[in-house]
């Protein structure tokens, strides 16, 4: 089972470092006492420290294009085509 969506946005901004004083001892409360909410916050840390160790570098047009497609594609599997 995941935490809340609201915990998750909170843990999200406490990563990233954009959160308030009270934002940021309630994010280190979550993550102390709820097993959920620490599993997601070691899991959101590991993801962005391997984000950051990625070189820069710039997609070619036909690149970007073609992960937007899948992307797109996988979402439209996920949640069905509406219309």
């Amino acid at each position: 089972m995941n935490p809340p969506e609201h915990f998750k946005q909170l843990i999200s901004a406490y990563v990233d470092g954009e959160c308030t004083q009270e934002e940021k001892r309630s994010a280190e409360d979550l993550i102390l006492n709820d097993p959920q909410v620490r599993r997601y916050y070691k899991e959101l840390t590991q993801l962005s420290g391997a984000l950051r160790k990625w070189p820069e570098e710039s997609l070619s047009a036909d690149m970007a294009q073609k992960i937007q497609k899948s992307l797109l594609g996988e979402k439209i599997k996920k949640e069905g085509f509406k219309m």
